[in-house]
């Protein structure tokens, strides 16, 4: 008997312990009214068992409504809670979501809602960006949003600002949740409620208006990292601004695309791998398309994250399991099938952005698809590094790239470079900076990099921890211009051995290295200059210049400058016409990109990855064109032969021409161009017919290239 008292007392005894200690976990909300007649704040997230202390002057008071009343603005009461004039304290011991009105000011729509969540309340967070379009979007434009899910009730709060367009409410509303994982474009799951600012370009989802009950399958999606928020506007139809709702955590993302390799790949195919890290999981999910040949799951499953900064090729760190479509040129990365525990060293390297991924196909066992793991920025931005892309191209086998990711007014660089000719030249204001010019041009140092060299100063790092920067009005605007490059000096070439110019994240990119000597017949000339495309999706965008002209720039000769399709030292029609903002003299100009954005349809994307498409710029002195350059692909260096009779050792009298273009990057070598009025038939019997010799002018050489 005496045993079952004092277990009976310390029952009573542990109860009321427990009893205390959870009316100490239970908090109390202050709601106030202002002189506009509101309650103060009109939304508010408590926790069952909470109470709400309604501190409110005596002429309000509270009535609990349905939801009907509250979106009508009348003051019947559902049976529930009712406080007197002044307020008062109400607890809510169960979930759910209650509305309330003040009854003599209902038609002022003086209203509130109390959301009561759960022990299982779940926390998702969206944060939108052009970036995270499945086709990246060169926008400022950003946002943050936050979903709390209880059960089946979604409430979705936040802002966005910054817009390109006009947020455009004509297409169903304007904003969205939509089905589907990151980089793929799904339907339309739930349409919010915007509060449209005057400006058109900014706005919030007010928690009392974004009140959602949802299905079974659709808050399964939501864990499952398969929904996100869109917002359409007037100039990005399809989607301006973007972001995966994820678990409460650290956020990564990157974009996949053959041009982030090492050695760039020319493919349709991209992607998006979205990343949470919460705790010391690591969760991946997301997509790739289009790849150029099948994925080659034998390459230790065919798709990793990888050790290495932008510009270097690493070993596996991670294996990723895809599932890949039944054509094999697409696949997802499912969040369920892709969750690793990462340790210390895993989580500095996805800090520091020393991890890509990579998608091994067929054709490309090394990879066809690579993205730079990055943050959440707005937008992305690469520099690929070479001699080439000097105004006074070097002829140097050293290579780099640089990732820069733009977020508000933070500029964040990483990547390296490698096998310089000479060494790098520190006393050159440090040795390696952004500068601020276009294509073609040279311009002023914006800011100085800081680089980590290797021992033998020939190769080196930027490390995103000591390389992030604050950017000016002027730096922002010259970043979506096109304006800026980075250069890097050395001992033999002061004023810089590689050069990238920054441009956005895009699948491929061509450039054109304009002259007098590309011209068919070639033209004596000092003019030069040179143009850059990039395409991403469907896009197409030409930015560059072009100077020292002799004659006057043409405007009357169909505008003055094209992009013509026909192989190097052909002549071709016109098949864009290029929009340039000419010099003061006429003798120079830039191409600015949003004045040569255009749609490129299949048949012209073809052309300019078969090399058929080519920049000329008519002047009065040379109406056919007095400079002129094929789009090629990006290399370390250019290489360009006319072909003639007269170059033979033995000079032949013919009326023959041609001009063989070359693409020389790693151990690799592209060579494209025309011939045409030979003499008597081309002989595919001498090995071919046709082949690069080892010799210099004036010599005969042996076969050195089929």
């Amino acid at each position: 008997m005496k045993k079952f008292t004092r277990l009976k007392y310390y029952y009573f005894l542990l109860a009321g312990i427990l009893s205390v200690f959870q009316l100490s976990a239970q908090t109390t909300h202050v709601v106030t009214s202002s002189a506009n007649f509101e309650f103060v704040p009109s939304f508010i997230q408590v926790m069952a068992g909470d109470t709400v202390d309604w501190q409110i002057d005596g002429m309000h008071n509270v009535i609990e409504v349905s939801l009907q009343s509250y979106n009508n603005n009348t003051a019947t009461s559902n049976g529930g809670f009712t406080l007197p004039f002044g307020g008062g304290k109400q607890a809510f011991p169960n979930p759910g979501v209650y509305y309330y009105i003040c009854q003599p000011h209902a038609s002022l729509a003086m209203k509130g809602v109390i959301f009561v969540t759960s022990d299982a309340v779940e926390t998702y967070t969206a944060s939108l960006s052009g970036h995270q379009q499945s086709v990246p979007v060169i926008t400022t434009g950003k946002g943050n949003v936050t979903a709390t899910l209880d059960g089946t009730t979604l409430v979705i709060d936040g802002s966005f600002s910054n817009l390109d367009g006009d947020f455009n409410a004509n297409i169903a509303g304007g904003a969205h949740l939509h089905k589907s994982i990151a980089g793929r474009n799904g339907g339309i799951e739930i349409g919010l409620t915007t509060n449209l600012n005057a400006n058109m370009k900014s706005g919030s989802f007010l928690p009392d208006s974004n009140i959602y009950t949802i299905t079974p399958a659709q808050a399964e999606a939501i864990r499952n990292r398969e929904i996100y928020l869109n917002i359409h506007t007037t100039t990005h139809g399809p989607g301006e601004i973007r972001g995966q709702l994820l678990p409460s955590g650290t956020y990564y993302s990157t974009h996949l695309f053959g041009s982030f390799q090492r050695v760039p790949v020319i493919s349709e195919g991209g992607g998006l791998l979205v990343l949470d890290l919460v705790g010391d999981t690591l969760t991946v999910s997301g997509s790739f398309d289009n790849l150029n040949s099948a994925f080659n799951s034998a390459v230790a499953g065919g798709a990793h994250l990888h050790n290495g900064l932008s510009g270097q090729n690493g070993g596996i760190n991670i294996g990723l399991k895809a599932t890949v479509d039944t054509d094999q040129l697409g696949g997802i990365f499912e969040a369920d099938s892709n969750k690793f525990f990462v340790n210390a060293a895993q989580k500095a390297s996805l800090e520091e952005r020393r991890l890509y991924a990579n998608i091994h196909t067929l054709t490309s066992p090394g990879g066809e698809l690579r993205g730079q793991v990055v943050g959440m920025p707005q937008v992305v931005f690469r520099a690929f590094l070479s001699g080439a892309n000097q105004p006074a191209p070097i002829v140097t086998a050293a290579t780099g790239m640089a990732v820069l990711e733009l977020k508000g007014d933070q500029l964040t660089v990483s990547g390296s470079f490698t096998g310089l000719e000479s060494d790098f030249n520190i006393n050159v204001a440090g040795g390696a900076h952004i500068h601020s010019a276009v294509a073609g041009r040279n311009g002023g140092i914006s800011q100085g990099l800081t680089t980590n060299l290797d021992v033998n100063n020939r190769e080196g790092t930027f490390e995103s921890g000591t390389n992030t920067y604050t950017v000016d009005s002027a730096q922002m605007a010259n970043l979506f211009n096109r304006a800026m490059y980075i250069n890097i000096h050395t001992v033999n070439n002061g004023s810089g051995e590689l050069r990238g110019q920054i441009l956005p994240e895009a699948n491929y990119y061509f450039q054109s290295q304009l002259s007098g000597t590309q011209a068919a017949p070639p033209v004596l000339s000092r003019g030069g200059g040179a143009l850059l495309a990039e395409v991403r999706g469907n896009g197409l965008v030409i930015s560059g210049s072009f100077d020292n002209l002799t004659g006057d720039y043409n405007p009357n000769i169909a505008g003055g400058s094209h992009l013509h399709g026909a192989y190097a030292g052909s002549n071709g029609p016109i098949k864009i016409g290029l929009t340039p903002t000419l010099d003061g003299d006429n003798l120079g100009g830039i191409y600015e990109p949003e004045s040569n954005t255009y749609t490129l349809s299949t048949t012209l994307r073809d052309s300019v990855k078969r090399r058929l498409l080519y920049a000329n710029i008519h002047t009065t002195a040379v109406g056919s064109g007095e400079v002129r350059g094929q789009m090629l692909a990006e290399a370390s260096n250019y290489f360009y032969a006319p072909i003639s009779g007269s170059s033979q050792r033995n000079p032949l009298d013919r009326e023959a021409t041609g001009t063989v273009a070359g693409e020389w990057l790693a151990n690799q070598l592209i060579v494209s161009g025309s011939f045409r009025n030979l003499a008597s038939d081309f002989n595919a019997n001498v090995a071919g017919g046709a082949h690069l010799h080892s010799g210099l002018p004036g010599e005969t050489g042996r076969l050195s290239i089929l």
